[in-house]
């Protein structure tokens, strides 16, 4: 009994750990004050919250806390963890090779967090593979998440989301940054 207690209070404390750290990482992706201008020139002080890589990072780190906490609770009762592992890694292989256009697409939306082409807020146009030159979509970008981007329609307003994979593989062309 004794035994049960201290495994609720372990599992507890790393949960408690994993939501602290992810809430403290959350706080340090608020955002940025910068300056633009509108379509009429007037100049305009706006707040991006384009923190697309503190969530993914709030969100990795929570799960590697709980993993590891996990990992001390098996150890702590004495439980071999190579047999567990060998298990684990032969299940990430099988569920790796099934979700595979999945994974691509949680590959793409790391990279465009970090190598910052585009961000939200940003006005891009796209042109897809294999599409005529004059389908290009343009619209904002509304949202970058791990799987999609969400546009927001220029013409239209409505929103549209579309894979990374997809939208990496397409022509993208970014309205809003000015180059000098």
């Amino acid at each position: 009994m004794l035994v049960i207690i201290k495994t609720i209070i372990l599992i507890f404390i790393f949960v408690y750990l994993a939501y602290i750290i992810e809430s403290n990482i959350l706080v340090t992706g608020e955002g940025e004050i910068v300056n633009f201008k509108d379509k009429t020139n007037v100049d305009y002080k706006k707040t991006i919250n384009d923190n697309s890589f503190y969530r993914q990072l709030a969100t990795l780190s929570f799960y590697i806390v709980l993993v590891l906490g996990i990992c001390t609770i098996f150890l702590y009762h004495g439980t071999q963890t190579t047999t567990i592992f060998t298990v684990l890694g032969s299940a990430g292989l099988a569920v790796a090779l099934s979700l595979q256009g999945t994974l691509t697409n949680i590959v793409y939306g790391i990279k465009m967090t970090y190598s910052k082409t585009v961000k939200v807020g940003d006005t891009v146009g796209l042109l897809l593979p294999n599409m005529p030159q004059t389908s290009i979509i343009k619209g904002k970008i509304i949202n970058i998440t791990l799987f999609s981007v969400i546009m927001s329609l220029e013409k239209t307003n409505e929103q549209l989301s579309i894979s990374n994979s997809l939208f990496c593989s397409g022509t993208i062309t970014n309205y809003s940054v000015v180059y000098q």
